[in-house]
């Protein structure tokens, strides 16, 4: 690590990760062991994301082969180690992370030092008991253990995150965290043809039967008998269901009035909405005059 830290601009990770995450990254001690494959590709991404410490361990020697997992060794490291070889490449990623090779033996007091242990394409360095008693050491201390292995074009993945391990995302979906100063509230888009032909179409229509042209001939009649539009027959083959809701929702006639939807104006660029993007109100948060507005 360098012995002056460069100004970091966090804003795009935060508004991916979220702040809490981004103090948790910040804490990280993280240890690679193995430097092949999978072992480069986590070393280099944890470093891109710069967590607090990274230190690697890798005492195989470089063979040609090697050169075709490894992006970061060359010919004339064949004989280096493989964590040697490739430490200048690493160390020159991230001057905010501490960075380290360890060379030689190392037991539990090693792992006991880091709050994350990656275990990657080491079959013939250590054998599953191994492995296993330094996943029980790393549970046993609230160190977070993973095995990871390429076998050619399948891979295995194993993770001990502790007993005490707690996950806050309800559902996988991204966190959306955005300054909106303006809701314009009216019709929402329609989802797909289904949808504008249930509303516009009586009850006893088996919608989802239909076949594409068939939704396509009524979604023509519709805009045409409602808005008072003629297409010609040339027109007709090329019109798509796109363009046809396009222009029911340009028009109050045929806009779809049962379902409110807001569309937003964002304060700033870096945000996971843009200004002019449609929202259901019911994911948005708000307080004051702008909840009272939107009613």
């Amino acid at each position: 690590m360098a012995d002056t830290k460069v100004k970091e601009d966090l804003s795009r990770m935060k508004g991916a990760y979220g702040e809490k995450m981004i103090k948790k990254l910040k804490n990280m001690k993280v240890a690679v062991f193995g430097l092949r494959g999978a072992g480069i590709e986590t070393a280099k991404n944890l470093l891109l994301a710069g967590p607090h410490t990274v230190m690697v361990h890798d005492d195989e020697k470089v063979k040609i082969v090697d050169l075709g997992t490894n992006f970061y060794l060359k010919e004339s490291d064949v004989g280096s180690t493989r964590a040697e070889a490739s430490s200048k490449e690493l160390a020159d990623i991230n001057p905010n992370t501490y960075f380290s090779v360890h060379s030689g033996e190392f037991g539990t007091e090693l792992l006991a030092k880091y709050s994350t242990c990656v275990f990657t394409d080491l079959q013939e360095q250590w054998d599953r008991a191994t492995l296993v008693k330094y996943d029980a050491f790393c549970s046993a201390n609230n160190i977070k253990f993973i095995w990871t292995g390429i076998f050619g074009m399948s891979m295995s993945i194993f993770s001990n995150f502790g007993k005490n391990h707690e996950i806050f995302d309800p559902d996988g979906a991204p966190e959306r965290s955005i300054v909106v100063v303006d809701i314009e509230c009216g019709p929402a888009p329609y989802e797909n043809m289904d949808e504008f032909l249930s509303v516009h179409l009586p009850k006893f229509f088996n919608i989802k039967k239909m076949g594409y042209n068939a939704k396509k001939e009524y979604g023509i009649k519709i805009i045409e008998e409602q808005l008072g539009l003629e297409f010609s027959p040339q027109r007709r083959k090329t019109l798509t269901n796109t363009e046809i809701l396009d222009y029911a929702e340009s028009d109050p006639k045929t806009a779809n009035k049962g379902k409110l939807a807001g569309k937003v104006t964002c304060e700033g660029v870096r945000h996971l909405l843009s200004s002019g993007d449609w929202v259901k109100l019911e994911e948005i948060e708000m307080e004051g005059e702008m909840k009272e507005d939107a009613k």
